[in-house]
Order: structure tokens, then C-alpha cells, then sequence
């Protein structure tokens, strides 16, 4: 969220009040990014443990209970 409180004060350009607003979307998009990046390894996390999971099981079943 951006915060413009105190912006208004006569020392603050016009300039750096849209580099102040630049900076935090670029720090939202970042925040965004890591978040589906997270989401993403989490799918593939599940993905190969639902994976693994059922190679051994699927060992278990065929008695092969070294590489289970």
C-alpha cells in the first residue's frame, strides 16, 4: 500500500513524490512475483511427493521393499 501522509509537506518535489510512488509498485510487483514463485514450487513440491509416494507404495505392493 502507498503511503502519500506527509508527502504534501513544501520540501517534497514533485519528482520525488513519483519516485517515492515508483518504488513502492516496483516493491509490490517484486512482493507479487515471489508469491507466484512460491505458489509454483509449492504445485511441484506436490507434484513429486504425490510421486514418490506412489512409487513406493507401488514397490511396497511388488515385495520390493529395498527401493520402497
Amino acid at each position: 500500500m502507498i503511503c502519500l501522509l506527509g508527502l504534501s509537506h513544501p520540501s517534497y518535489s514533485q519528482d520525488d513524490i513519483f519516485d517515492q510512488i515508483e518504488n513502492e509498485l516496483k516493491k509490490e510487483k517484486t512482493k507479487e512475483k515471489a508469491l507466484e514463485k512460491a505458489d509454483k514450487n509449492a504445485e511441484k513440491f506436490a507434484l513429486k511427493y504425490k510421486s514418490t509416494i506412489a512409487a513406493g507404495d507401488a514397490y511396497f505392493r511388488d515385495e520390493k521393499y529395498d527401493q520402497a
